[in-house]
């Protein structure tokens, strides 16, 4: 039953309905949507819209319904809500996003200076929540709700676990149809992280920790406060940086620049170097007569250690760049990108092949990395000489590397499928930018020793 006096700056409202009924509310702009279940309500509504005065119950039964600015629907609701004039008091239980959620206090209706002895409280439980670019699959907290019914805050501490927050996310975060949202303001809300992944596709991923302080609303958070990085990868065009975790990682959010950390980070990777001795020729087909080829015009490859240092902020990052042995930016940046031009003119089978192969030994090797606590740990296919056979066939070789120092690291190498080949030992010792010392040792027992020395000019 619904009663309404004549139009006048005043309101007057008798509203009794349940079950079916209840769909009703849903004709006036208010934050409250009821999609189905059974209930009563009985309201009485005096005043002003500015400042009503509202008397009586509401009372809910495996209820369903949609609460403005929150990203889900609250099911299996139970419990009531008691008006009383200037403010409610609510006992209410229900499930959220495949988690518990209980609601239990007072709240104003539309004076936020009202004193209220027993604030609303919300506790949560194992929720799965997803909140602008920022997702977690264990959510759990107490939130205290001030304000009013029409202008809430949120406060109080949350715990995020097992998440991914996106930088650079362009595509809207889901909400709730409707152009007259109020908006949920965030009151100092406390909230930890713990394992949560923050990215930027394609450029990095990193595995963060931390507490934040959290201001703006809902819809637009303004968090303030740093994130420990734990581990995680930079990527570039054919190299894949791993984080250092000696050194002090972190991406500190500021509430100015809104979901947009600045990062302090460093990671390493190796980058293989070719050089190639050019050919001195008289006649263009000179180049093409294996036997006139020096074998020392072949050039050389080695591996070069490469260190990247990224601050700034994370959807505009600075990079900088530095290798052992040492060479300058220019050169660097052009060996991290020329993975890009040896794949030119390949068969696109084959190089799809090599793509999928390389993500699914990436997932591996940063699996056992994370796993072991290892500097590197690289997986790549080789070729065998077996010893009761003429031919070779193929093998995967499986290094990893402990780095003792900065310039001072530890490795071992074994043909995963051929334990025939053994396994070799390896120590690397770099004495000054321009002398570096190996040493290795295989299991039977043949030692080498080297020292490389090199300078440019």
């Amino acid at each position: 039953m619904l009663s309404l006096r004549p139009p006048s700056t005043d309101i007057y409202l008798d509203l009794q309905v349940k079950n079916q009924g209840l769909a009703a509310i849903n004709i006036f702009d208010q934050p409250l949507r009821w999609l189905e279940g059974n209930g009563a309500v009985q309201l009485n509504i005096q005043g002003t819209f500015a400042q009503p005065q509202i008397n009586g119950t509401v009372q809910l039964n495996q209820a369903s319904l949609q609460l403005a600015g929150f990203p889900g629907t609250f099911t299996n609701v139970q419990g009531g809500v008691t008006f009383d004039r200037d403010r409610l008091t609510t006992d209410l239980s229900g499930q959220f996003n495949q988690g518990q959620v209980m609601v239990k206090g007072r709240l104003a209706i539309s004076d936020p200076n009202l004193a209220i002895e027993d604030p609303l409280t919300i506790m949560a439980r194992n929720l799965k929540l997803t909140v602008a670019e920022l997702s977690a699959e264990n959510a759990s907290g107490t939130l205290t709700v001030g304000g009013t019914v029409l202008e809430p805050s949120l406060g109080g501490d949350i715990t995020l676990a097992d998440g991914r927050f996106v930088i650079g996310n362009e595509e809207a975060s889901p909400g709730i149809p409707g152009n007259n949202q109020p908006a949920i303001a965030l009151n100092d809300l406390r909230v930890k992280l713990d394992n949560v992944q923050v990215t930027r596709f394609p450029l990095f991923n990193f595995l963060t920790t931390g507490s934040l302080t959290v201001g703006g609303t809902l819809s637009n958070p303004l968090p303030n406060g740093r994130l420990a990085i734990l581990r995680g990868q930079f990527n570039a065009i054919s190299a894949r940086f791993r984080l250092e975790r000696s050194f002090d990682n972190y991406a500190e959010f500021v509430p100015a620049q809104g979901l947009n950390p600045n990062l302090n980070v460093r990671v390493a990777g190796s980058v293989p170097e070719i050089t190639r001795v050019p050919i001195a020729v008289t006649r263009p087909t000179d180049a093409f007569t294996p036997q006139e080829v020096p074998t020392s015009s072949l050039g050389s490859q080695r591996t070069l250690r490469v260190q990247a240092t990224v601050t700034g902020s994370a959807n505009n990052p600075i990079i900088t760049l530095s290798s052992s042995p040492p060479r300058n930016q220019a050169e660097i940046t052009a060996l991290i990108g020329g993975g890009v031009l040896q794949q030119a003119g390949t068969d696109p089978g084959a190089a799809l092949a090599n793509l999928a192969g390389g993500t699914i030994l990436n997932f591996i090797q940063d699996a056992v990395g994370d796993a072991l606590n290892l500097a590197e740990f690289n997986l790549s296919p080789v070729t065998t000489a077996p010893s009761s056979t003429s031919g070779s066939r193929l093998g995967l070789s499986a290094e990893a590397a402990i780095d003792i120092s900065n310039s001072f690291s530890i490795a071992v190498q074994t043909i995963i499928n051929d334990p025939a080949q053994g396994t070799n030992y390896a120590i690397r010792y770099r004495l000054d930018p321009t002398l570096l010392l190996r040493g290795n040792i295989n299991s039977q027992g043949e030692l080498g020793v080297s020292i490389e020395y090199e300078t440019r000019f």
